[in-house]
């Protein structure tokens, strides 16, 4: 296994911008980002895990170390939990759970990024978040390169936020389980579909962008006597 030198990081971005990386890896199997963590012990690099590229801008000078693009892929099915892997894009989660009539992450439609991305940044819109189907998350130690699984629980979930993004780089997210709910196939669909119509009507799908950037605002964080002039906005 090799490592790719001097690759262009604005082909791994949504916005389509930004220097090469010195070192470039995309790690289709749990082994494969292990060796790849291992090489760049080796060679005393600096190691950025990518997912998607579709949450984040590259500078102009790129990275000086080894980008590790963790591309796992394979989505299977145990009744109603489907495990996917970290590489794995959101859209094909949809369809795949959708096709078994399975129901808990119709929420997302048009959500773009893979799922690993969606894992670390408990990713969410119209009222669902990633948390909610979640059963497991299955990592990658960086340090000790061992491998771990951590419950819904220890995922320390929070507002667009996980134990996984708070450590950064600590942990890579190799797959997730989903415990998802028997539903009607035609309104899983008709979900799904307004959703992502939703999308096109409102963001510049056909330019690079990175979809909405703003966060909810909770209410309990502003003060009381700003209320009333929130509620009137």
């Amino acid at each position: 296994m090799k490592l790719q030198q001097n690759v262009s990081l604005a082909k791994h971005s949504n916005y389509k911008i930004g220097g090469p990386a010195r070192y470039f890896f995309a790690a289709r199997t749990a082994s494969e980002v292990r060796e790849a963590l291992r090489q760049a012990k080796e060679l005393e690099l600096r190691v950025f895990v990518l997912g998607g590229g579709t949450n984040i801008i590259f500078p102009d000078k790129g990275f000086d170390g080894l980008v590790l693009n963790v591309s796992v892929g394979g989505i299977r099915a145990k009744k109603n939990i489907v495990i996917a892997g970290a590489g794995v894009l959101m859209k094909d989660l949809l369809e795949f759970a959708a096709k078994r009539s399975l129901a808990g992450l119709a929420w997302a439609g048009g959500l773009p990024g893979h799922v690993g991305g969606a894992v670390r940044g408990n990713a969410g819109c119209f009222g669902g978040e990633t948390k909610d189907a979640i059963a497991s998350v299955r990592t990658l130690n960086t340090e000790t390169l061992k491998e771990r699984t951590w419950t819904n629980a220890q995922c320390s979930f929070t507002y667009r936020s996980s134990l996984f993004k708070e450590r950064d780089g600590e942990e890579v997210i190799l797959e997730a389980s989903f415990r998802l709910k028997r539903g009607s196939m035609k309104a899983i669909r008709a979900e799904m579909e307004d959703h992502i119509r939703y999308r096109k009507e409102r963001q510049p799908l056909e330019l690079p962008n990175i979809g909405s950037i703003f966060k909810n605002v909770p209410l309990s964080t502003i003060p009381k006597k700003l209320h009333a002039q929130f509620a009137r906005v």
